[in-house]
């Protein structure tokens, strides 16, 4: 079944994404993201599996938006958060509040990245 990829829908399945504590799949009837438990998964001209996400996956994007920065002392600075170990996301999160511009990009390159991630995923759907 073919269906609009509005944003609504696109926000929808970026947020099942990361919410790595649950299966999602995105019901192509209702338009909308539903627990994969509770679905017969089989009926795949109805259902589709979101794409997945994880801590690597998770990772790899901030690595490529550290990489990206312009400014040297912030790239730096979130390297090395980045590389130190345990508690990386946390730890990057709180580096990133410490200044509200690079927050601020990296929230946008994260949004643009994950909405076109779900726009890869649909072009192959049809």
């Amino acid at each position: 079944m073919k269906f609009e990829l509005t944003d609504e829908i696109r926000n929808s399945i970026v947020f099942a994404m990361e919410d790595q504590g649950n299966s999602y799949v995105f019901d192509s009837v209702d338009l909308k993201t539903v627990f994969s438990s509770q679905v017969d998964t089989k009926d795949k001209d109805r259902y589709y599996k979101i794409p997945t996400w994880d801590s690597i996956k998770g990772f790899k994007l901030m690595e490529r938006f550290i990489s990206l920065l312009r400014n040297p002392l912030a790239r730096e600075d979130l390297r090395s958060v980045l590389f130190a170990g345990k508690g990386v996301f946390r730890n990057c999160k709180n580096a990133l509040h410490q200044d509200p511009e690079v927050e601020k990009l990296w929230f946008s390159f994260k949004e643009k990245e994950m909405k076109q991630i779900v726009s890869n995923w649909y072009d192959v759907l049809l």
